[in-house]
């Protein structure tokens, strides 16, 4: 069965691209910093919300650490459920 192909330095316009280097990791001086070898950006997390959910939804963590998922889901006007075996994502999301 003939086939059409496309090659993308032939079209018109740019291909999208799946990183996003618009927003800077962690470091160790960043004010947002809380401690966890595993924490992400609030903007990061903010974006994947705003992506993948809508307004009023439901954002699970069930491994939630220092909190920043269910922050970001709260900030975003999502509803949130937060699991950990630690009380600290507590303490983060009640000091906000």
């Amino acid at each position: 069965m003939p086939r059409y192909k496309r090659y993308l330095d032939e079209s018109k316009g740019a291909a999208i691209s799946d990183v996003w280097a618009d927003i800077p990791p962690l470091m160790g001086s960043s004010g947002e910093r809380l401690g966890f070898p595993t924490q992400k950006p609030i903007r990061l997390l903010k974006r994947i919300l705003r992506a993948s959910s809508t307004e009023g939804d439901l954002v699970l963590d069930p491994f939630c650490g220092c909190g920043t998922t269910v922050a970001a889901a709260r900030e975003t006007n999502r509803r949130w459920v937060g699991v950990d075996i630690s009380s600290f994502a507590i303490d983060v999301i009640l000091d906000e």
